[in-house]
């Protein structure tokens, strides 16, 4: 029997950790949602909720940029 209750409190606390860490998304938790919730990249995956609507670097985005007429912005991180 404890190893059953183990189980289920390791399924909880791993939904719990992916939910925190962005794996796992829920959107009505989120005021602001960008386009990096699509991002495979950890890393991107913590700024998908930022008011800004930021974007991976890729074609697409200069695409964008250009037909909106609007500067591109270059993030390179920071620590």
């Amino acid at each position: 029997m404890k190893s059953v209750v183990w189980t289920r409190k390791l399924r909880k606390n791993s939904l719990s950790n992916l939910i925190c860490r962005g794996v796992i998304h829920m959107p009505h938790q989120h005021k602001y949602t960008n386009e990096l919730i699509h991002s495979k990249s950890p890393y991107l995956l913590q700024h998908a909720h930022n008011p800004v609507n930021w974007m991976e670097w890729s074609h697409r985005a200069f695409r964008k940029a250009k037909k909106e007429n609007k500067p591109i912005l270059v993030s390179i991180g920071y620590s």
